[in-house]
């Protein structure tokens, strides 16, 4: 068994590969797209097109944070029927699935379309803060903040949309050290 058989990364944030479907949910009664970056903005404009007559909602932003405000009005304006499309690099799509999912939406209205891996965010449980790296999972990677070495985690929170590192060395002893 693999860790992933058991691990909460999303399978479309580990390969690579979106988790949309063939043809855009028609039934839906509006839409809001979220893009992130210029692979996102095309993807989505692309597949939307599809959505002939449904009304859509459009967002776009180079990061994740760029769209945060824009994604939490349209969903404060989002009535009963709505379906959300995400596309961009999978570590933003993360974080924008995590504020919808806290938001109360559910996995089965949302359409992921990952345009390449990107940038990640990594929380830090030791300085309790979150350095962006464009690493991936197995990988180390400075904290911004406390400057230890981080190994990314094969789990990623719902609630985040970050990936946990932990101290890549801290079970090495220091140089000079004699128990």
């Amino acid at each position: 068994m693999t860790a992933y058989a058991t691990t909460s990364v999303p399978g479309w944030a580990i390969t690579g590969s979106s988790r949309a479907p063939a043809q855009p949910d028609a039934t839906a009664r509006s839409w809001i797209h979220v893009a992130i970056g210029v692979d996102g903005a095309a993807t989505l404009r692309n597949w939307g097109a599809e959505l002939d007559g449904v009304a859509a909602t459009r967002i776009s932003g180079v990061t994740a944070e760029d769209v945060r405000a824009g994604v939490a009005e349209a969903i404060s304006q989002a009535r009963v029927g709505v379906r959300v499309a995400i596309a961009g690099p999978s570590g933003d799509c993360l974080v924008v699935r995590a504020q919808l999912l806290s938001a109360g939406l559910e996995e089965d209205e949302l359409t992921i379309l990952a345009t390449s891996a990107g940038p990640i965010e990594v929380y830090c449980p030791h300085c309790r803060q979150v350095t962006r790296a464009a690493v991936g999972i197995g990988a180390v990677t400075t904290c911004a903040i406390c400057g230890l070495g981080l190994q990314v985690y094969y789990h990623v929170s719902r609630l985040t949309g970050r990936y946990l590192g932990f101290q890549a060395d801290a079970e090495t002893l220091p140089e000079g050290f004699a128990p």
